[in-house]
């Protein structure tokens, strides 16, 4: 639902980097996210900072959204029940050589 509104580079963001060049031969890098326990309310104050969300309000698809946090609160039970929310961070990195001077 709000894949259109996300602006065109976050694809950079959903592709892990991959197509970014880096100056040197790519590094393996560890599993990393960030994870906190939230209830219903948290998840949603959340989910209103995103640029997408703010965007698809602006183009006046409140109805979109609507239907689609409807659909999740339903899904996601009781609102004060705590659940763990995850998502994973990306780092691409390279090991650059030094000249020596």
């Amino acid at each position: 639902m709000l894949g259109r509104y996300w602006p065109p580079a976050r694809r950079l963001v959903d592709d892990g980097y991959r197509e970014l060049a880096v100056p040197g031969p790519a590094l393996p890098t560890p599993t990393l996210a960030i994870e906190h326990t939230w209830d219903l309310a948290q998840l949603g104050a959340y989910v209103a900072t995103w640029s997408a969300t703010q965007a698809l309000r602006a183009a006046g698809d409140d109805a979109a959204f609507a239907a689609a946090w409807s659909r999740l609160a339903g899904a996601w039970g009781e609102p004060g029940r705590r659940r763990l929310v995850r998502w994973p961070l990306v780092i691409r990195a390279s090991r650059l050589g030094v000249a020596a001077g």
